[in-house]
């Protein structure tokens, strides 16, 4: 056992592709990444099954998180792994450990000076917001390759200034974070990089991580691949308000 590996964050705003992107990460043999852990309900299973699935230590966890974050982090994710391992990290979301202790976090993990944050965003702002209500319509946030997608026939009707006041959150909360982790190795992905030039992608996380290149397999499939069009029922009425706003590129 060492603990000779690279601590590092997957950063992101939820329904960004963070799961895609962790179970490629988690298919590296020299890679661990845990997902959501500081999400208040935590999803259990996804990247796949961990020690806090099992149910007594599911509870033990649930108590440390909240009341001894620090000590959770310390010696529960970032303790001593087999040598193997290169690289062992966490998914976290700029709207968690957002209160409490918990809040805590944020400054240990900048304190970590060799902690390395995989920065991931996604171009289309847009897409975001229709990814998470879809996924809150059908309760189904990632889906298997085997599974049968339930969103194919969904509609939905975005009112414009939800979509302001998001668009304008998330360019705040990524500016926010790139600067609080300025002193750090940051790699900054876009999710639909990492889609379209899978094995670019993948090489360059490989090296950000200081492992071996090797092409990563994803079990997950896209949950949705209609156009924006087809899926916002009041499309052409949104893109006429946004045509003279910095958002207009999400609508193509």
């Amino acid at each position: 056992m060492q603990v000779r590996y690279k601590p590092f964050i997957v950063l992101s705003e939820p329904r960004s592709g963070s799961n895609y992107l962790i179970h490629l990460l988690n298919n590296h043999p020299s890679v661990l990444c845990y997902g959501e852990i500081f999400q208040p309900e935590f999803h259990l299973d996804n990247p796949g099954p961990t020690v806090f699935d099992y149910f007594g230590v599911f509870k033990v966890f649930r108590l440390l998180r909240s009341t001894f974050p620090l000590f959770f982090v310390r010696h529960l994710v970032f303790k001593k792994h087999r040598a193997s391992l290169k690289a062992v990290g966490f998914k976290i979301f700029y709207e968690h450990a957002s209160k409490g202790k918990p809040k805590d976090i944020w400054s240990y993990l900048r304190s970590l000076e060799d902690l390395r944050v995989l920065h991931l965003k996604r171009k289309n702002a847009l897409r975001i917001i229709v990814s998470r209500k879809l996924a809150e319509k059908t309760g189904v946030y990632y889906l298997k390759k085997d599974q049968k997608g339930e969103t194919n026939t969904l509609k939905l009707f975005l009112d414009y200034k939800e979509c302001l006041k998001f668009f304008k959150r998330l360019e705040a909360q990524r500016l926010k974070y790139d600067s609080f982790f300025k002193k750090h190795k940051i790699l900054q992905i876009y999710y639909e990089d990492l889609v379209k030039h899978k094995r670019l992608s993948e090489n360059r996380i490989c090296d950000f991580l200081d492992v071996k290149k090797r092409p990563l397999k994803c079990k997950l499939a896209r949950q949705n691949t209609r156009s924006l069009r087809r899926i916002i029922v009041n499309y052409d009425s949104l893109k006429r308000k946004f045509s003279k706003t910095p958002w207009k590129r999400f609508f193509v």
